[in-house]
């Protein structure tokens, strides 16, 4: 399939972002987690900020926004933690740079370190799959 070939490959000129938050969803409905959206208004109500995915750890809560590039920027995942601090259980943002934690927010690669040019070794996360094994699917 060409369309699947250059999607591999990195040559497809399209906005990849409904690609890895279908896949995100795939995987996470896969897991077992029922997902949920959720938007609120900015100030003058014009726009709305949008959270991709609120999965529920244990009694709380945890957003997940979904990025199709390196752009860390995530003022929906800020807007939704501040409205309902006391809920949140962890907060991720999965993007297509590697593994960090930064002012409480868990920043998740989407691709494998070798479309990373990080050494398998290094002791981030290797992938998204990963991250998937260690805290979603597990208690």
């Amino acid at each position: 399939n060409v369309i699947y070939e250059k999607l591999v490959n990195d040559k497809l000129s399209t906005n990849l972002g409904y690609v890895y938050e279908n896949m995100v969803a795939q995987m996470l409905t896969a897991n077992g987690k029922n997902l949920f959206y959720h938007t609120i208004p900015y100030a003058e109500g014009k726009k709305y900020y949008e959270v991709d995915f609120i999965i529920t750890d244990k009694h709380k809560i945890s957003p997940i926004e979904v990025k199709s590039s390196g752009y860390k920027a995530h003022k929906s995942l800020d807007q939704f933690c501040a409205k309902y601090s006391e809920r949140i259980m962890n907060r991720y943002l999965i993007y297509t740079k590697d593994y960090k934690r930064e002012n409480g927010v868990e920043y998740i690669p989407i691709l494998p370190p070798s479309r990373r040019r990080i050494r398998p070794d290094s002791g981030v996360f290797p992938d998204l799959i990963s991250f998937m094994e260690l805290y979603i699917v597990s208690p």
